[in-house]
């Protein structure tokens, strides 16, 4: 899912990281909890995945899946909009807008998503039909 070498090289540093070195692994979770605040929806998704697997169980990582839940139904859902977004002009327009106000990607997939009407929570129960990647 990274694309650009530093995020990926931070990606396999982090994930072979060892358990037992505290103070690494506490940077690496703080790393990935910087880029899981990323405008990009691919960099978010790779981060959410990185702390996943970094985090203890408890309620911090709790919050993390319900965050990768909640990411897998947004980009699922803009996937399912994808021809609408390239050849419908009001959709492209609300993505335009929002990409120049914000400058970031997500902001712009929101507003897509609730211009169209979708929520950006998925409906209790829902769950990814495929397993989305985790990781680059």
């Amino acid at each position: 899912v990274l694309e650009q070498p530093g995020y990926l090289a931070i990606y396999k540093f982090c994930k072979s990281a060892n358990a037992k070195d505290a103070a690494l692994v506490a940077d690496c979770v703080a790393v990935a909890k910087m880029m899981a605040s990323s405008g990009s929806m691919n960099v978010r998704h790779s981060a959410i995945s990185l702390l996943e697997s970094l985090l203890p169980a408890g309620p911090e990582k709790d919050s993390v899946g319900a965050r990768a839940r909640s990411l897998d139904w947004q980009i699922q859902q803009i996937g399912s909009l994808e021809g609408r977004l390239a050849n419908d002009t009001r959709v492209t327009t609300v993505y335009t807008q929002a990409l120049q106000e914000s400058g970031n990607e997500t902001d712009a997939v929101y507003a897509v998503l609730r211009s169209q009407g979708i929520a950006l929570e998925p409906p209790a129960g829902w769950q990814p039909t495929q397993a989305a990647p985790s990781g680059p």
